[in-house]
């Protein structure tokens, strides 16, 4: 039954992508798709959360919506700038999730409001408030001279691809095979030292390794490193794609976790990519507990139809562990970017394994953001 339901939704996303027009000329949407990294549209130079003035009033209002749209929502003037040195921000995500036990419910994941001040001409601040315990906190000292920063504060260390899909395997984890510390309310406190140039991208950081804040713990020291870069190429005959690799140690007295593995994406010119994650995780409860290795794995396709309509196919996969488990999980779903400022993303999702009880869910995901 589940290999049935696997083969119905591969033909029906082959399916849209065969009998839906393209539009060649539509702009690139991600970062591969232009080889440039995620500081182009974001303040944080790691990716993620606020975005800077190219991000929030040129990208999200002119590139990504649908052309009629942007046209008929358009507001002349718009600024996220309350004054020369105050930017704000948005992001709203809730969801409706159905579950095939018959479970539906609205959930709202995301409520975060964004302010960046500016300090001086290479200082800022930076701070998100989100709905739920966890939150961002940084102040951000640029170096033009060497295209390179540094970053301070409480923030999720940079790791492999910062999607914004929480639920794919190399953020959050497997569902019970073993949890990773980059999705949600994962913000640890350091210093984060970064080079950033058309080229290619490092990051090298030092942190508490208490991801998510809380009661402090007895063994008082820097507890976690974390090492990511990314090379990005550019090519003459519209090809564009990205590798990189990672490396997360968090070493505690009650255990000792590394993370490590290679990324990397592929775009064309006709408004096709792909993008994938491989981590490795070694997972060891000290004094005498033997390691256990683990394996995560995530890959998606996308294809722009035209403008400001996406379409996108994923899969993840989970295994390792002692006794060894594996899961998996396929999902197609959209992107619809229908007016300024607002996404709806439909998700249908399979998870099966052969050891764990296999489930599916459906999810639209109301997306407003500024």
């Amino acid at each position: 039954m589940e290999c049935t339901r696997l083969l119905i939704v591969l033909l029906t996303i082959i399916g849209m992508w065969i009998v839906v027009p393209d539009d060649l000329s539509a702009l690139p949407r991600f970062s591969i798709d232009a080889g440039v990294s995620c500081q182009e549209c974001h303040v944080n130079p790691t990716g993620g959360g606020m975005r800077n003035e190219f991000g929030a009033e040129y990208y999200s209002r002119i590139v990504l919506p649908m052309r009629t749209s942007r046209q008929e929502q358009r507001l002349e003037g718009f600024s996220t700038s309350l004054n020369d040195f105050i930017r704000t921000g948005t992001n709203f995500r809730t969801l409706f999730i159905y579950e095939d036990d018959g479970y539906n419910t609205f959930w709202q994941m995301q409520g975060d409001l964004y302010v960046s001040m500016q300090a001086s001409r290479d200082l800022l601040f930076y701070i998100d408030i989100g709905l739920y315990q966890g939150f961002e906190i940084f102040g951000l000292l640029s170096i033009p001279s060497i295209d390179s920063y540094i970053k301070v504060g409480k923030y999720i260390p940079a790791y492999g691809i910062r999607m914004d899909d929480h639920n794919v395997y190399t953020r959050s984890g497997a569902p019970g095979i073993v949890n990773v510390p980059f999705g949600p309310r994962a913000e640890d406190t350091g210093v984060e030292f970064g080079y950033n140039s058309d080229a290619a991208t490092l990051s090298f950081g030092v942190f508490s390794g208490n991801p998510g804040g809380g009661p402090r713990f007895a063994d008082e020291s820097i507890n976690a490193v974390a090492l990511r870069g990314e090379w990005r190429l550019q090519s003459g005959g519209g090809i564009n794609g990205f590798l990189g690799g990672s490396l997360y140690r968090n070493k505690r007295s009650a255990f000792e976790t590394i993370n490590y593995g290679i990324f990397g994406g592929i775009a064309s010119e006709r408004n096709f990519n792909i993008l994938g994650e491989l981590m490795f995780v070694n997972f060891k409860q000290p004094p005498d507990a033997p390691a256990e290795n683990y394996l995560l794995f995530f890959a998606e396709l996308n294809y722009l139809v035209k403008q400001g309509i996406d379409l996108k196919l994923q899969y993840n996969l989970g295994t390792g562990g002692t006794p060894d488990r594996s899961r998996q999980a396929i999902g197609t779903g959209a992107e619809l970017f229908l007016i300024p400022g607002l996404e709806l993303r439909p998700l249908y999702r399979i998870h099966f394994s052969d050891e764990l009880p296999n489930f599916s869910e459906g999810i639209l995901m109301f997306h407003i953001f500024i």
